[in-house]
């Protein structure tokens, strides 16, 4: 019955030994680390803020204005033909859901499309 009980005894202090010597040896390497992570919080600041200015710019703001209004025209759908004028010869009418849509063909002249026009 003693020989368990000094078997844990013995278990006890190792461990303990263990676990005070892991805690002396974190804080000395705890200041070097809280500089690096100040020296990269300061650098990730002057960042944003340079960014944030370049964003106040009057030329950057009307750049993205443009893009923006670039992007509008773009998203518009255009009929393919003016009231009173036909759609070119070589394009296909398609209806899908009740909207018409145009196969137009790639190569220029041609005259058949490819998905078999009937």
């Amino acid at each position: 019955m003693k020989m368990p009980m000094i078997a844990i005894l013995v278990l006890g202090i190792a461990l303990g030994a263990v676990l005070s010597v892991a805690a002396d040896s974190e804080p000395a390497s705890e200041p070097s680390r809280l500089a690096e992570l100040d020296l990269r919080i300061r650098a990730l600041e002057q960042r944003i803020e340079a960014l944030e200015k370049r964003t106040e710019q009057p030329q950057v703001v009307e750049a993205l204005k443009k893009a923006l209004e670039q992007a509008q025209r773009d998203a518009q759908v255009v009929p393919p033909t003016r009231p009173g004028r036909p759609a070119p010869e070589n394009w296909s009418r398609r209806e899908f859901n009740g909207m018409p849509y145009y196969v137009i063909p790639l190569q220029h002249g041609s005259g058949q499309t490819s998905s078999g026009d009937k």
